[in-house]
């Protein structure tokens, strides 16, 4: 999963499969039963196209609404430590 600004969601959905492309292929050829499921929200809460479909494809049921929910909270954990650093 990746949580992404606005103008970074394409680019992260594409590192994200340059990233684990390597690891992906290993665990194939030594498993035979791994595929790559990019799930991207943004910081804000916006899930990006096709994520609730790609959830479906993941065994166990995962809420989007808690996806969601993780990655607002965790962009407003980043705003206020950098705001108490005062940077």
């Amino acid at each position: 999963m990746a949580v992404s600004t606005d103008g970074n969601v394409v680019q992260n959905g594409v590192e994200m499969n340059i990233k684990y492309k390597s690891l992906c292929t290993e665990i194939q050829r030594m498993l035979n039963m791994i595929c790559i499921i990019p799930v991207i929200i943004e910081a804000n809460g916006i899930e990006t196209n096709g994520v609730t479909k790609n959830l479906e494809v993941i065994p166990e049921k995962h809420s989007i609404y808690s996806l969601k929910k993780t990655a607002i909270l965790g962009t407003l954990h980043t705003i206020r430590k950098v705001s108490r650093s005062g940077i």
